[in-house]
């Protein structure tokens, strides 16, 4: 959860009105020249990464759309690679243990996720066969009841999913394009997009942190530290109440004592408190006056992203004061890069990361739950100037079974 003072900066893409409506006011209490002396913020010498799309990651892309996406194999049999779902019970000595039984299980065959035969005996069933599989525990089993331990696991295959084969006729019944090549060209477009808005993000970030480096402040009013204050807190009580979970027990599942939570809400309001200082001071020395018209036509752009149908619908889920905010953000933003010397480099392709996906002993399945930040009403970037739509977060749940 830890975060700069960049954290506070949401992004929308600035597009200017024709319109004439109401000014914006100042999104700090003081005047800025009472609290911050500006770095240089013109001029500023950038580099710019160009990313160029690769066939790695093209075909990364498409394997891991197609395993996402699998198809019913029919009447079987089960083959390595397929996902079988399964219903299954285990039994010692002809009594069914502890966490030896499931409903609709759906195991990926190959994944090694279950004890050592027990997904080579899956294999070649049919779907609806039903098939005693016996099987010794490994002497290194952590249940001592289970270590070393003969039983029978009784396995019913429900149904039989396979990844299924890139060809014309998934890309006609599964996507907008026709062909394959076509359907290339697409991710491909896909891709670029996606680095050119993390490109662009990396920019933002570069040019504000030089100015943020460069800059002086005072003692920063006790009024807009505690609104970065508040906004810390309400968004780790957002998150409680989205897994249900007490705000001490979301605390210390961040990794926090109730005394360095504070601790860190006091740093993140200081840093946002120093964000909006810097972006309205910007505004300020150069007399530039953002107005409501200039809000309509960047919230246009994300109203979409929010389901929102009008701006008022828009302000009414991230709040007025939230709009306000972005809009002075991506005006100043907009101003400092317009203003800067850009230099562009090729960037190094990435490569695809492997995802490694662990799964837990059937006895001692327990739900994991990832501690996300949902996206809150308004825009929150991580660590850095991003881009990014806003989202709900989602739990994950892994319940797994019968693993080593």
């Amino acid at each position: 959860m830890k975060k700069t003072a960049l954290a506070a900066i949401p992004a929308f893409c600035l597009v200017l009105s024709q319109t004439a409506l109401a000014d914006i006011p100042s999104i700090v209490s003081k005047d800025t020249s009472e609290v911050v002396t500006l770095g240089e913020y013109k001029g500023l010498e950038l580099t710019k990464e160009v990313p160029e799309i690769t066939d790695e990651e093209i075909n990364a892309r498409i394997e891991t759309t197609l395993s996402e996406n699998p198809e019913d194999a029919g009447d079987g049999p089960v083959e390595t690679g397929d996902i079988a779902t399964i219903d299954y019970e285990g039994k010692k000595d002809g009594v069914a243990f502890e966490g030896g039984t499931s409903e609709g299980y759906p195991l990926e065959i190959g994944s090694g996720s279950f004890i050592p035969g027990f997904e080579d005996g899956v294999i070649g069933m049919m779907k609806g066969e039903t098939k005693d599989i016996p099987l010794t525990f490994p002497e290194e089993y952590h249940s001592e009841e289970l270590a070393g331990q003969d039983v029978v696991f009784t396995v019913t295959v429900q149904s039989i999913s396979r990844t299924p084969v890139l060809s014309d006729e998934w890309v006609k019944n599964s996507t907008d394009a026709q062909t394959v090549d076509e359907y290339r060209e697409q991710v491909k477009a896909e891709l670029q997009e996606e680095a050119d808005a993390a490109a662009e993000s990396s920019l933002r970030d570069q040019a504000f942190q030089l100015i943020l480096n460069g800059s002086e402040f005072t003692d920063l009013p006790d009024e807009d530290v505690q609104f970065g204050i508040d906004y810390e807190k309400q968004s780790a009580e957002q998150m409680a109440a989205y897994y249900g979970m007490e705000m001490k027990d979301m605390i210390e599942a961040m990794g926090y004592t109730e005394e360095s939570f504070e601790e860190e809400c006091r740093e993140y309001g200081e840093n946002q408190a120093k964000v909006f200082y810097i972006l309205q001071g910007v505004l300020d020395q150069e007399g530039i006056v953002v107005t409501d018209a200039d809000a309509e036509e960047i919230l246009a752009n994300y109203m979409e992203a929010y389901g929102a149908e009008t701006i008022s619908d828009l302000k009414e889920t991230v709040g007025e004061e939230a709009v306000d905010r972005a809009a002075v953000t991506e005006t100043a933003m907009k101003f400092i890069l317009d203003n800067a010397v850009i230099t562009e480099t090729e960037a190094a392709p990435e490569e695809a990361a492997a995802e490694e996906v662990t799964e837990a002993a059937p006895e001692e399945a327990e739900d994991a739950e990832e501690v996300t930040e949902a996206a809150p009403e308004e825009a929150e970037a991580a660590e850095e100037v991003t881009e990014a739509a806003p989202e709900e977060a989602e739990a994950s749940e892994e319940t797994t079974a019968a693993a080593e």
